[in-house]
């Protein structure tokens, strides 16, 4: 008997300048998104890297 695949679990990290951001959603057979997860967390590491090019050791830790 062959199953049938109702949805798929899919996430995504955006890890930019301002913000690592973090969704996780299901997509059903129609295509409609069900958003299971979303999480924000603001960050300064583009101060480093516009400034220095570079994100400093002393700024890594902030952040985990």
């Amino acid at each position: 008997m062959k199953s049938i695949k109702l949805s798929q679990t899919v996430a995504a990290i955006d890890a930019g300048s301002n913000y690592l951001r973090m969704s996780i959603s299901d997509i059903d057979h129609d295509g409609h998104i069900n958003v299971l997860e979303d999480l924000i967390k603001p960050t300064n590491i583009g101060r480093d890297t516009f400034s220095s090019g570079r994100i400093s050791v002393d700024t890594i830790p902030q952040y985990l």
